[in-house]
């Protein structure tokens, strides 16, 4: 029996095992980088002291946290993998655009880690690319009735929501809601195209066994059901 009804195992198991590798990758290119890193030695005897650590264990919480920075990217390609594994006939993702285009669907979207507040540089620049995807681009005149959605994998707040992608310019400009142009979370995004409320749950949920293939039978499944808490309070 399929682990989700909605995706193949073989594709599953691609992405988690990808998605592995390039966290892997990092963790790896920030050990040989790591004397290159600016740190403050102030900080780092302050931390080794306050929580007893020793320098190599202080240096595995250093590598932690740059590893963070890497890991927001890791995840998104890991959504998208397993959004283009759905339907890969439907589904198109441009690397150089890095926008997600599907037919049956009639969308576009802009998969994004966090949508922090509506007059950022970056969310200036997703929400004129999905404007120029919608009405300018070479592949328009193929976009009646689109809508294009900014998708959030960290909403705000712990609630499926599509609102208009408002976004103003301080001071100088400010630009009136495209009404096609939207912003939406991870879960509602997942819902749209599988047709399936619990999808991006059940991801979750299946992914102990998924690990468990790529990791010697060493999956922390206590962690997981502890996590589960947390899963509910950032996506309801």
């Amino acid at each position: 029996m399929a682990l989700l009804k909605w995706i193949t195992d073989r594709n599953l198991e691609e992405a988690v095992f990808n998605l592995s590798v390039q966290v892997e990758i990092s963790e790896n290119k920030i050990n040989r980088e790591f004397g290159k890193l600016f740190l403050d030695p102030f900080i780092a005897f302050t931390e080794m002291n306050v929580f007893n650590n020793e320098y190599d264990l202080w240096k595995e919480e250093v590598i932690k946290r740059h590893l963070q920075k890497d890991l927001s990217a890791h995840i998104i390609n890991f959504y998208l993998q397993i959004i283009l594994s759905y339907d890969k006939s439907d589904f198109y993702y441009s690397k150089s655009e890095k926008v997600l285009s599907s037919k049956n669907n009639k969308i576009i979207a802009y998969l994004g880690y966090k949508h922090k507040n509506n007059s950022g540089k970056k969310n200036k620049r997703v929400y004129k690319q999905l404007c120029y995807e919608l009405y300018k681009s070479p592949s328009a005149k193929n976009h009646h009735n689109y809508k294009a959605f900014f998708v959030v994998a960290i909403p705000k707040k712990p609630v499926k929501f599509e609102v208009s992608f408002a976004l103003s310019h301080k001071l100088t400009e400010t630009i009136d809601p495209e009404k096609n142009v939207r912003v939406t979370d991870i879960v509602s995004f997942f819902q749209l195209i599988t047709g399936d409320e619990n999808a991006f749950r059940d991801l979750f949920n299946v992914l102990p066994q998924l690990f468990s293939i790529f990791s010697d039978g060493n999956v922390m499944t206590k962690e997981h059901d502890r996590l589960l808490r947390t899963y509910y309070r950032t996506y309801g």
